[in-house]
Protein backbone atom coordinates (compact mmCIF):
# COMPACT_ATOMS: atom_id res chain seq x y z
CA UNK A 1 0.00 0.00 0.00
CA UNK A 2 2.88 2.38 0.71
CA UNK A 3 4.33 1.54 -2.70
CA UNK A 4 1.09 2.46 -4.45
CA UNK A 5 -0.37 5.31 -2.38
CA UNK A 6 3.02 6.65 -1.12
CA UNK A 7 3.71 7.31 2.60
CA UNK A 8 2.35 10.89 2.64
CA UNK A 9 -1.15 10.01 1.38
CA UNK A 10 -3.85 10.64 3.99
CA UNK A 11 -5.85 7.48 4.53
CA UNK A 12 -9.12 9.42 4.78
CA UNK A 13 -8.72 10.45 1.12
CA UNK A 14 -8.66 6.88 -0.23
CA UNK A 15 -11.87 6.06 -2.12
CA UNK A 16 -13.47 2.88 -3.45
CA UNK A 17 -12.16 3.80 -6.88
CA UNK A 18 -8.66 3.94 -5.40
CA UNK A 19 -9.11 0.44 -4.00
CA UNK A 20 -10.14 -0.89 -7.42
CA UNK A 21 -7.10 0.74 -9.05
CA UNK A 22 -4.88 -0.60 -6.28
CA UNK A 23 -6.19 -4.11 -6.94
CA UNK A 24 -5.56 -3.71 -10.68
CA UNK A 25 -2.00 -2.55 -10.04
CA UNK A 26 -1.34 -5.58 -7.86
CA UNK A 27 -2.79 -7.97 -10.42
CA UNK A 28 -0.80 -6.46 -13.31
CA UNK A 29 2.48 -6.67 -11.39
CA UNK A 30 2.94 -2.90 -11.37
CA UNK A 31 4.00 -3.07 -7.70
CA UNK A 32 6.52 -5.89 -8.12
CA UNK A 33 9.33 -3.42 -7.43
CA UNK A 34 8.07 -3.20 -3.83
CA UNK A 35 8.56 -6.96 -3.43
CA UNK A 36 12.17 -7.95 -2.79
CA UNK A 37 11.67 -10.99 -5.03
CA UNK A 38 10.15 -8.83 -7.78
CA UNK A 39 7.70 -11.54 -8.85
CA UNK A 40 4.23 -11.24 -10.33
CA UNK A 41 1.65 -11.93 -7.65
CA UNK A 42 -0.78 -14.81 -7.93
CA UNK A 43 -4.51 -14.09 -7.65
CA UNK A 44 -4.48 -15.69 -4.20
CA UNK A 45 -1.73 -13.32 -3.04
CA UNK A 46 -3.56 -10.32 -4.47
CA UNK A 47 -6.65 -11.41 -2.53
CA UNK A 48 -4.55 -11.72 0.63
CA UNK A 49 -3.23 -8.15 0.29
CA UNK A 50 -6.75 -6.81 -0.19
CA UNK A 51 -8.09 -8.69 2.83
CA UNK A 52 -5.25 -7.30 4.92
CA UNK A 53 -6.02 -3.79 3.67
CA UNK A 54 -9.70 -4.24 4.53
CA UNK A 55 -8.77 -5.32 8.05
CA UNK A 56 -6.43 -2.35 8.51
CA UNK A 57 -9.15 0.07 7.47
CA UNK A 58 -11.64 -1.61 9.80
CA UNK A 59 -9.36 -0.63 12.67
CA UNK A 60 -8.95 2.89 11.25
CA UNK A 61 -12.73 3.26 10.99
CA UNK A 62 -13.20 2.03 14.55
CA UNK A 63 -10.63 4.49 15.85
CA UNK A 64 -12.25 7.39 13.96
CA UNK A 65 -9.39 8.01 11.52
CA UNK A 66 -11.69 7.44 8.50
CA UNK A 67 -15.43 7.89 8.04
CA UNK A 68 -15.84 4.61 6.14
CA UNK A 69 -13.82 1.62 5.01
CA UNK A 70 -13.28 1.89 1.20
CA UNK A 71 -12.24 -1.77 1.07
CA UNK A 72 -15.50 -2.89 2.65
CA UNK A 73 -18.21 -4.11 0.30
CA UNK A 74 -21.90 -3.48 0.72
CA UNK A 75 -24.37 -6.32 1.23
CA UNK A 76 -24.94 -8.06 -2.08
CA UNK A 77 -21.92 -6.39 -3.70
CA UNK A 78 -19.23 -8.67 -5.10
CA UNK A 79 -15.81 -8.15 -3.62
CA UNK A 80 -13.45 -6.15 -5.82
CA UNK A 81 -10.97 -8.99 -5.46
CA UNK A 82 -13.46 -11.75 -6.18
CA UNK A 83 -12.95 -14.25 -8.98
CA UNK A 84 -15.42 -16.80 -10.30
CA UNK A 85 -15.54 -19.80 -8.00
CA UNK A 86 -13.93 -22.81 -9.62
CA UNK A 87 -15.79 -26.07 -9.81
CA UNK A 88 -14.65 -28.86 -7.52
CA UNK A 89 -15.38 -32.52 -7.05
CA UNK A 90 -18.18 -33.55 -4.69
CA UNK A 91 -17.10 -36.80 -3.04
CA UNK A 92 -19.92 -39.33 -3.32
CA UNK A 93 -20.88 -41.68 -0.49
CA UNK A 94 -19.61 -44.63 -2.51
CA UNK A 95 -16.23 -42.99 -3.13
CA UNK A 96 -15.88 -42.08 0.54
CA UNK A 97 -16.81 -45.60 1.66
CA UNK A 98 -14.12 -47.03 -0.61
CA UNK A 99 -11.52 -44.65 0.80
CA UNK A 100 -12.47 -45.55 4.37
CA UNK A 101 -12.31 -49.28 3.64
CA UNK A 102 -8.80 -49.13 2.19
CA UNK A 103 -7.02 -46.89 4.68
CA UNK A 104 -5.45 -47.05 8.14
CA UNK A 105 -7.21 -46.02 11.40
CA UNK A 106 -5.57 -42.60 11.74
CA UNK A 107 -6.30 -41.71 8.15
CA UNK A 108 -9.83 -43.04 8.55
CA UNK A 109 -10.43 -40.58 11.39
CA UNK A 110 -8.85 -37.70 9.48
CA UNK A 111 -11.02 -38.28 6.43
CA UNK A 112 -14.16 -38.76 8.55
CA UNK A 113 -13.65 -35.57 10.56
CA UNK A 114 -13.30 -33.57 7.35
CA UNK A 115 -16.19 -35.32 5.58
CA UNK A 116 -18.70 -35.62 8.43
CA UNK A 117 -17.82 -32.58 10.60
CA UNK A 118 -16.39 -30.20 7.97
CA UNK A 119 -13.18 -29.76 9.96
CA UNK A 120 -10.12 -28.16 8.44
CA UNK A 121 -6.93 -30.24 8.41
CA UNK A 122 -5.42 -28.49 11.43
CA UNK A 123 -8.67 -28.74 13.37
CA UNK A 124 -8.88 -32.48 12.79
CA UNK A 125 -5.23 -33.12 13.66
CA UNK A 126 -5.47 -31.07 16.85
CA UNK A 127 -8.84 -32.34 18.07
CA UNK A 128 -8.62 -33.71 21.62
CA UNK A 129 -10.84 -36.24 23.33
CA UNK A 130 -11.74 -33.65 25.94
CA UNK A 131 -13.37 -31.51 23.25
CA UNK A 132 -15.99 -34.18 22.54
CA UNK A 133 -19.33 -34.03 24.32
CA UNK A 134 -20.56 -37.62 24.04
CA UNK A 135 -23.88 -36.92 25.72
CA UNK A 136 -24.85 -34.08 23.36
CA UNK A 137 -23.02 -35.55 20.32
CA UNK A 138 -21.05 -32.36 19.73
CA UNK A 139 -17.42 -31.41 19.45
CA UNK A 140 -15.83 -28.06 20.17
CA UNK A 141 -13.10 -26.50 18.07
CA UNK A 142 -11.00 -24.40 20.40
CA UNK A 143 -7.41 -23.23 20.70
CA UNK A 144 -4.85 -24.93 22.93
CA UNK A 145 -1.35 -24.04 24.10
CA UNK A 146 0.23 -25.30 20.86
CA UNK A 147 -2.36 -24.48 18.22
CA UNK A 148 -5.02 -21.95 17.28
CA UNK A 149 -7.86 -22.44 14.76
CA UNK A 150 -7.94 -20.36 11.60
CA UNK A 151 -10.91 -18.23 12.67
CA UNK A 152 -9.52 -18.01 16.24
CA UNK A 153 -13.02 -18.22 17.70
CA UNK A 154 -14.27 -21.46 19.30
CA UNK A 155 -17.20 -23.15 17.59
CA UNK A 156 -19.37 -26.20 18.22
CA UNK A 157 -20.01 -28.79 15.51
CA UNK A 158 -22.57 -31.62 15.59
CA UNK A 159 -21.37 -35.23 15.54
CA UNK A 160 -23.44 -37.17 13.03
CA UNK A 161 -24.13 -40.86 13.76
CA UNK A 162 -21.59 -42.20 11.25
CA UNK A 163 -18.82 -40.10 12.79
CA UNK A 164 -19.91 -40.90 16.35
CA UNK A 165 -19.54 -44.63 15.66
CA UNK A 166 -16.01 -44.16 14.34
CA UNK A 167 -15.01 -41.90 17.23
CA UNK A 168 -16.32 -44.37 19.81
CA UNK A 169 -14.38 -47.21 18.20
CA UNK A 170 -11.22 -45.11 18.16
CA UNK A 171 -11.75 -44.03 21.78
CA UNK A 172 -12.01 -47.67 22.91
CA UNK A 173 -8.72 -48.48 21.14
CA UNK A 174 -6.82 -45.35 22.22
CA UNK A 175 -3.77 -45.75 24.42
CA UNK A 176 -4.31 -44.62 28.04
CA UNK A 177 -3.29 -40.98 28.52
CA UNK A 178 -3.67 -40.11 24.83
CA UNK A 179 -5.03 -36.58 24.48
CA UNK A 180 -5.49 -36.25 20.73
CA UNK A 181 -8.05 -38.12 18.70
CA UNK A 182 -5.40 -38.55 15.99
CA UNK A 183 -2.12 -39.19 17.82
CA UNK A 184 0.91 -37.10 16.90
CA UNK A 185 2.96 -38.82 14.24
CA UNK A 186 0.14 -41.06 13.07
CA UNK A 187 -0.22 -38.90 9.94
CA UNK A 188 2.78 -37.75 7.89
CA UNK A 189 1.48 -34.19 7.49
CA UNK A 190 4.05 -33.20 4.86
CA UNK A 191 3.12 -36.22 2.76
CA UNK A 192 -0.68 -36.01 2.92
CA UNK A 193 -1.03 -35.33 -0.80
CA UNK A 194 1.31 -38.19 -1.76
CA UNK A 195 -0.28 -40.65 0.65
CA UNK A 196 -3.75 -39.72 -0.52
CA UNK A 197 -2.74 -40.52 -4.10
CA UNK A 198 -1.62 -43.97 -2.96
CA UNK A 199 -4.91 -44.45 -1.11
CA UNK A 200 -6.95 -43.54 -4.18
CA UNK A 201 -4.97 -46.04 -6.24
CA UNK A 202 -5.66 -48.79 -3.73
CA UNK A 203 -9.33 -47.94 -3.38
CA UNK A 204 -9.97 -47.57 -7.08
CA UNK A 205 -11.17 -44.00 -6.64
CA UNK A 206 -10.24 -41.27 -9.10
CA UNK A 207 -7.84 -38.85 -7.45
CA UNK A 208 -9.30 -35.39 -6.85
CA UNK A 209 -7.53 -32.15 -5.89
CA UNK A 210 -7.23 -30.79 -2.33
CA UNK A 211 -8.41 -34.04 -0.70
CA UNK A 212 -9.23 -32.82 2.83
CA UNK A 213 -10.59 -29.41 1.82
CA UNK A 214 -12.80 -31.07 -0.78
CA UNK A 215 -14.23 -33.39 1.88
CA UNK A 216 -14.97 -30.35 4.05
CA UNK A 217 -16.75 -28.66 1.13
CA UNK A 218 -18.72 -31.83 0.43
CA UNK A 219 -19.91 -31.93 4.03
CA UNK A 220 -21.02 -28.29 3.95
CA UNK A 221 -22.87 -28.83 0.69
CA UNK A 222 -24.69 -31.79 2.24
CA UNK A 223 -25.58 -29.78 5.35
CA UNK A 224 -26.91 -26.96 3.18
CA UNK A 225 -29.57 -29.32 1.82
CA UNK A 226 -31.01 -29.82 5.29
CA UNK A 227 -30.24 -26.74 7.39
CA UNK A 228 -30.58 -22.93 7.04
CA UNK A 229 -27.54 -21.16 5.64
CA UNK A 230 -26.77 -19.24 8.84
CA UNK A 231 -26.51 -22.59 10.63
CA UNK A 232 -24.14 -24.03 8.02
CA UNK A 233 -22.04 -20.85 8.11
CA UNK A 234 -21.73 -21.12 11.89
CA UNK A 235 -20.74 -24.79 11.79
CA UNK A 236 -18.22 -24.02 9.03
CA UNK A 237 -16.54 -21.32 11.11
CA UNK A 238 -17.06 -18.62 8.47
CA UNK A 239 -17.56 -14.98 9.36
CA UNK A 240 -20.02 -14.33 6.52
CA UNK A 241 -22.74 -16.36 4.82
CA UNK A 242 -21.46 -15.11 1.46
CA UNK A 243 -18.20 -17.01 1.97
CA UNK A 244 -20.06 -20.27 2.52
CA UNK A 245 -22.44 -19.85 -0.41
CA UNK A 246 -19.89 -18.59 -2.94
CA UNK A 247 -16.94 -20.88 -2.31
CA UNK A 248 -18.17 -23.94 -0.40
CA UNK A 249 -21.52 -25.00 -1.85
CA UNK A 250 -22.20 -26.68 -5.16
CA UNK A 251 -25.06 -28.39 -6.97
CA UNK A 252 -24.19 -32.07 -7.36
CA UNK A 253 -24.76 -34.37 -10.33
CA UNK A 254 -27.07 -36.42 -8.11
CA UNK A 255 -29.37 -33.43 -7.64
CA UNK A 256 -29.60 -32.87 -11.38
CA UNK A 257 -30.38 -36.56 -11.83
CA UNK A 258 -32.96 -36.52 -9.04
CA UNK A 259 -34.78 -33.58 -10.60
CA UNK A 260 -34.76 -35.33 -13.99
CA UNK A 261 -35.86 -38.67 -12.55
CA UNK A 262 -32.64 -40.39 -13.63
CA UNK A 263 -31.05 -43.19 -11.64
CA UNK A 264 -27.41 -43.97 -12.24
CA UNK A 265 -25.08 -46.61 -10.89
CA UNK A 266 -21.69 -45.35 -9.78
CA UNK A 267 -18.74 -47.00 -11.42
CA UNK A 268 -15.50 -47.49 -9.49
CA UNK A 269 -12.43 -49.36 -10.62
CA UNK A 270 -11.61 -52.32 -8.41
CA UNK A 271 -7.90 -52.68 -7.75
CA UNK A 272 -5.94 -55.32 -5.93
CA UNK A 273 -4.06 -54.41 -2.75
CA UNK A 274 -1.11 -56.48 -3.91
Amino acid sequence: MLGYFNPTRRIDTITKLDTALFKAALAKGELSHVNTRETTLTSATVDLHLRNARTMFEYAEGWGFVMFNPFKRKKGERAINSTPAKSWHIVTDKEFTRLIEYTKPAWRLLLALCRHAALRRGEALNLQWGQIDWEQSRLTIIANDEWQPKDKEPRIVPIVPALRTMLLEAFDLAEPGTDKVIPDGAIAVKNISRDFSVLCERAGVKRYAKPLHTLRKTCLTEWAREFPQHVVTTWAGHGKEETTSEYYLQVSEQEFDKAAGIERKEKTKSLSLQ
